[in-house]
């Protein structure tokens, strides 16, 4: 009778907060409405930074992006050349993500090319205030060898990554918003020669001028170990830019620079790509 009485209660409960209009959302598969808008897209974001943003493409909607992406120092350049990143939206706050590069390594002795790894992943927006404007998201992926020949080496295993995502809109202007975005991950590693990491960043974005946004962050990588007697650590500052070219296509592109790195090199950042939208199933 207890438990009847408790369960009673607990229904009650759930049916009165459910009719209230809840912040906190499950998988909403109900296709909203979209609205369109003149505004610059002044979110921080993945790609052209680092830092990403807790939005995802929209019910059954398709966002491709093909990317080049360099990592320069004096004596040595790394390049993903192009770099896939698929983007599908299940439901409103729902998305499944899969990227891939072609890695292109050149130093003064050596020219290298290959499969880079893969990385999968879902995020979820489950929290969004429309009064306050706060969005926040849990995004979990996982890094993986793609070639036969990496997965069967000795140092092939994976990267699982959680990261927070949350972004806010600060203020307004008649050509877009301001909005501030933060990231806060970990990686756990299970490849020898990569060890656990956390990681940080911070993005700030804002219209430049009609529909072209610019957009800038600061972010850090900090080892949670030493390897090689050395924990590896990296602070770097990127700035980039975003403006639409049609509806469903826009051009971006970021340069970089690391303020400390641990190898005690300087670090150039360069990236430059298209995204195309377009609908899904």
């Amino acid at each position: 009778m207890k438990a009847l009485i408790f369960f009673g209660i607990l229904f009650s409960l759930s049916s009165t907060y459910a009719a209230e209009e809840s912040r906190f959302h499950l998988l909403n598969m109900k296709c909203e409405p979209e609205s369109a808008s003149d505004l610059a897209e002044t979110s921080p974001q993945s790609p052209p930074l680092s830092v990403d943003d807790p939005g995802t493409p929209g019910c059954n909607k398709w966002e491709i992006n093909f990317l080049m992406n360099g990592d320069i120092t004096k004596n040595e350049k790394t390049w993903d050349l192009p770099l896939l990143d698929i983007n599908y939206g299940i439901g409103d706050n729902l998305q499944i993500t899969y990227e891939v590069p072609m890695v292109k390594n050149q130093t003064e002795d050596s020219n290298q090319t290959s499969v880079g790894s893969s990385k999968a992943g879902l995020k979820y927006m489950f929290f969004e205030d429309e009064e306050s404007k706060v969005q926040i998201a849990f995004y979990p992926q996982v890094e993986f060898a793609t070639s036969k020949e990496n997965q069967d080496s000795n140092t092939s295993g994976s990267i699982t990554t959680l990261l927070i995502l949350l972004s806010k809109k600060l203020s307004e202007t008649p050509q877009g918003d301001l909005i501030l975005t933060t990231n806060l991950g970990y990686t756990k590693s299970t490849n020898p020669n990569v060890v656990d990491t956390a990681f940080f960043a911070a993005g700030l974005g804002m219209p430049l001028y009609k529909k072209i946004s610019i957009m800038g962050e600061l972010a850090t990588e900090q080892a949670l170990k030493k390897q090689d007697d050395v924990r590896d650590q990296l602070v770097k500052a990127n700035i980039g830019v975003m403006s639409p070219i049609t509806k469903n296509l826009f051009v971006y592109g970021s340069v970089g620079q690391s303020i400390f790195s641990s190898d005690e090199k300087t670090h150039t950042y360069v990236l430059a790509g298209v995204r195309v939208l377009a609908s899904g199933f």
